[in-house]
């Protein structure tokens, strides 16, 4: 089973697999994976977020401002870019 990182921007849409996301929050930092308890986040304004693809990879992504959406078998950020 694989884990989804779904970006959703004005511009258009990105998914990825991925093993594992870290928002930033108001609340704090969420270092999010497959069957994580479902949630919706606000995320923190003009912060980045990163990613681990399967082969290790991370990337990172800046946002301006944007939500996160967790369910168990992904997470959607829609947002728009810095």
């Amino acid at each position: 089973m694989s884990f989804v990182l779904t970006i959703v921007l004005p511009t258009g849409r990105q998914e990825f697999e991925i093993d594992w996301v870290e928002i930033n929050t108001p609340s704090g930092n969420r270092v999010v994976q497959e069957g994580h308890a479902p949630l919706i986040a606000p995320l923190e304004p003009k912060s980045n977020f990163k990613f681990s693809k399967p082969n290790g990879t991370i990337e990172s992504f800046a946002v301006d401002s944007g939500i996160a959406r967790i369910d168990r078998k992904g997470i959607t950020i829609i947002a728009t870019q810095l």
